[in-house]
């Protein structure tokens, strides 16, 4: 038999029928904000942009999640705060994780587990996981540049965490508009000396007639981090 009882806190005397409160709905959700992450991949293209890179080479007959349900959980996931794929197997079930994915809340079946998510990080090749890097890099950059039409100096943070101490090279390219000279590699050293830390450099724009060319200008990091950057 239901509990009913008269509510004098929120209805005060003014409600003289019994009212009845239950909190066993279905479909409730506290990640709500889901679908405007959506509404906002939708419109600037993130997701689908990686998505061109990926060569799904599974069996579609034996396929549950297509890629771009699998990348949208993954990066939503990451958004709204779960970065362990464990947190998958209870997100899975989420009516508006679901919704914003692409499936219908409460008639599609839930979405990828764990296990599956990790099968889907690990499943690109080398060639692809550097062309989906160059790919966010071009995505980011072409987003400030819309957004900061004027901006000289663009700052870059390296974050040395992880690597050994001793010295790492790589060849750092800058791409112009001079046919020319269209690109100018410059071979940088990164010297880590203590416990690493996050270094910042500064690029200057610069900008004459016919050329664009982008120049490494300096080093600007505190004194006392034991990062250093050699060109």
């Amino acid at each position: 038999m239901p509990n009913r009882t008269r509510q004098f806190v929120l209805f005060e005397d003014n409600v003289p029928k019994p009212v009845h409160i239950a909190f066993d709905a279905e479909s409730l959700s506290s990640e709500g904000g889901t679908t405007l992450l959506s509404q906002l991949d939708h419109r600037i293209g993130l997701t689908r942009t990686l998505l061109e890179v990926l060569d799904d080479r599974r069996h579609q007959g034996k396929v549950s999640f297509t890629y771009g349900e699998l990348i949208r959980q993954r990066t939503y996931s990451i958004a709204l705060g779960y970065e362990d794929g464990i947190d998958a197997n209870t997100l899975s079930r989420d009516p508006m994780v679901k919704l914003a994915v692409g499936r219908d809340p409460d008639a599609d079946p839930d979405l990828a587990s764990q296990s599956t998510i990790s099968r889907f990080e690990n499943a690109p090749s080398p060639r692809e996981l550097v062309e989906m890097g160059r790919r966010l890099e071009e995505f980011v950059i072409g987003r400030q540049a819309r957004r900061c039409r004027k901006a000289k100096v663009v700052t870059l943070d390296f974050d040395s965490s992880g690597l050994a101490v001793g010295q790492h090279s790589t060849l750092l390219t800058f791409t112009g508009n001079d046919p020319a000279n269209p690109s100018e590699s410059v071979v940088v050293t990164l010297t880590v000396q203590g416990v690493p830390d996050i270094i910042r450099i500064h690029v200057h724009l610069l900008k004459n007639n016919k050329t664009n060319t982008r120049l490494l200008e300096a080093l600007s990091s505190p004194n006392n981090l034991p990062t250093s950057l050699s060109l």
